[in-house]
C-alpha cells in the first residue's frame, strides 16, 4: 500500500504544479485581454483627437478656398501657398491617425510619443498659418 500512495502523492502533486501552470497561464492571459481592451479605448480617443484636429484644417482649407477665389495676383498665389502648407499638416495628422490604428501594446509608446510630438507641432504651425492670412486679407 505504501507503493499505491507514493504513486498519489506524486500524481497529485503533478496534477497540481499542472493546474498552478494552467492558471497562471489564464490570469495573463485576462491581464493581456485587460490590456487590449485599455489599449483599444485609448486608440479610440486620440482618433478621436486627431479626427478633431483634422477637421479643424479642413474648414481653414474651405475659408481658404473661399478666400483664394475672391483674390487675384500675388495674394493668390501667398494664400495657395498657405494652402500647400495646411494640406502638408493635415497629412502628418492623417499619417500619425494610420499610425495609431495599426498600434500594438509593444508600439504604442513609440505611437503615442510621435502623435504626441506632432499633435503639437501641427497645432502650432495651422495657428501660425491661420494668424499669415489673417494679415495677408487685413493688408
Amino acid at each position: 500500500m505504501k507503493t499505491t500512495s507514493k504513486r498519489q502523492k506524486k500524481s497529485t502533486a503533478m496534477i497540481i504544479i499542472m493546474l498552478m501552470f494552467i492558471l497562471a497561464s489564464c490570469g495573463g492571459g485576462a491581464q493581456q485581454r485587460v490590456q487590449e481592451e485599455r489599449l483599444k479605448e485609448v486608440k479610440e480617443n486620440t482618433t478621436l483627437q486627431l479626427q478633431q484636429l483634422r477637421n479643424d484644417i479642413d474648414n481653414r482649407l474651405e475659408y481658404l478656398d473661399e478666400q483664394i477665389e475672391k483674390a487675384s495676383g500675388e495674394l493668390e498665389e501667398q494664400l495657395k501657398e498657405v494652402r500647400a502648407e495646411l494640406k502638408k499638416q493635415r497629412d502628418v495628422v492623417e499619417k500619425e491617425m494610420e499610425g495609431v490604428r495599426a498600434a500594438s501594446l509593444d508600439t504604442w509608446d513609440q505611437v503615442i510619443t510621435s502623435v504626441n510630438k506632432h499633435y503639437q507641432e501641427v497645432r502650432g504651425k495651422t495657428n501660425e498659418v491661420s494668424k499669415k492670412v489673417r494679415e495677408m486679407l487685413d493688408d
